[in-house]
């Protein structure tokens, strides 16, 4: 009798050349107990036995008896495992294919790839690299247990061509001018963090060296992206004097004002339209003087993004707060105004383009001195009248 498994059919198979063959008796016991157990029905468990074939004597042969031995087994099961190349963030299951009746209660384990096998577990890897995976059918009443094994590497999902696109206010020079925001491509998320919060968007910072991207239809992940500092220059140049900021529309009281245009990126500064050359290291300051009158200056400054600034205001000569007049010197007067006469005696010439006009009158200081027309005027102490 040849060794099967259990479920399929088997005969013994008798050789004789007696002619009593067709009345042999057999019969079966198992293995390793006694003989009065020998009975003619065909065991159908799993197990070893013993069969035994009983020839009857006929005229012309004596009887005969021959035994032997076989067993019945458990089937080995049909079983193939696979799992291909799964990323990195996706829900990912092997593929077990057989005909156990143990199916369902298939034990998947994992280990790394170059790791010893009581490391086997059944937490499914999330991180990048290469692992063994280990599929094991159980025994059943029908089937024996086996197991198999394959290596997969769990990688990363490769990123897009376009990863991300840069948006925001488009400066000049290829600055932008606002925040900038790095926005994912349809079908996928994005996140400064790998394996942080993953969403349409995120804001550029100057911290922000690497991109992760997320494909919503499987959670695969990428690994880092590079990012491209872009330029950025929200900020339009500023004005600052030794006082503090300078206002627009102010009219300060200075023999000079120093006045620095502050911007990292400046490009151009104009002074009441007339451009002025920028210095090599950036130290844009302006010394702006009224003379001995009253001067409005307006500055324009641009930076390489295209932001500008502009402001305007008036500068006066320090003497003009008072208007106490100084000897000797071209002052330009402005007509229907008053001004002050120091101590002494004071005459008056008045500078004309035809040359000066020189006012006979001598005036007593320490008195209001009017002016009918404006223009330029220089006024002499005397010492007398």
């Amino acid at each position: 009798v040849p060794d099967s498994n259990i479920g399929e059919s088997y005969s013994p198979v008798v050789t004789t050349d007696s002619d009593g063959k067709d009345e042999a008796v057999i019969e079966y016991k198992p293995i390793g107990t006694d003989d009065r157990f020998y009975s003619t029905t065909k065991p159908a468990v799993i197990g070893a036995y013993d069969v035994r074939v009983t020839i009857p004597e006929t005229a012309k042969y004596n009887a005969a008896v021959a035994t032997s031995e076989f067993t019945i087994k458990k089937k080995v099961p049909a079983f193939v495992l696979s799992i291909g190349s799964p990323y990195v963030g996706t829900d990912y299951k092997p593929s077990v294919t057989t005909n156990s009746d143990g199916a369902a209660k298939v034990v998947i384990e994992y280990k790394a790839k170059d790791a010893s096998d009581d490391t086997f577990t059944t937490t499914v890897p999330t991180t990048y690299g290469t692992y063994v995976v280990r599929a094991t059918v159980p025994e059943t009443a029908t089937f024996a247990s086996v197991y198999a094994t394959t290596e997969f590497t769990l990688r990363y999902l490769e990123a897009p061509a376009n990863a991300f696109e840069m948006t925001g206010t488009a400066g000049k020079n290829g600055y932008y001018v606002s925040g900038v925001e790095l926005k994912a491509p349809a079908g996928y998320l994005i996140s400064g963090i790998y394996g942080g919060t993953y969403t349409e968007s995120i804001t550029y910072t100057d911290s922000l060296t690497s991109v992760y991207l997320k494909r919503t239809s499987d959670n695969a992940l990428t690994s880092a992206i590079t990012v491209n500092k872009p330029k950025i220059d929200t900020q339009a140049p500023s004005f600052k004097a030794g006082t503090g900021n300078v206002v627009s529309g102010s009219v300060m009281y200075v023999s000079n004002l120093n006045l620095t245009v502050d911007d990292p990126n400046l490009k151009s500064l104009k002074v009441n339209g007339e451009p002025i050359n920028l210095t090599a290291d950036k130290d844009n300051v302006l010394t702006l003087s009224p003379g001995f009158g009253t001067k409005t200056f307006k500055i324009t400054a641009e930076d390489e993004a295209g932001n500008v600034s502009n402001i305007e205001f008036t500068l006066k000569a320090e003497w003009l707060e008072s208007k106490t007049i100084i000897p000797d010197v071209v002052l330009p007067l402005e007509g229907n105004e008053y001004y002050n006469l120091g101590e002494g005696y004071w005459i008056v010439t008045r500078n004309t383009p035809e040359g000066p006009v020189k006012d006979n009158t001598v005036y007593s200081g320490g008195m209001p001195f009017y002016v009918e027309e404006g223009g330029d005027y220089t006024f002499t102490k005397v010492t007398g009248t």
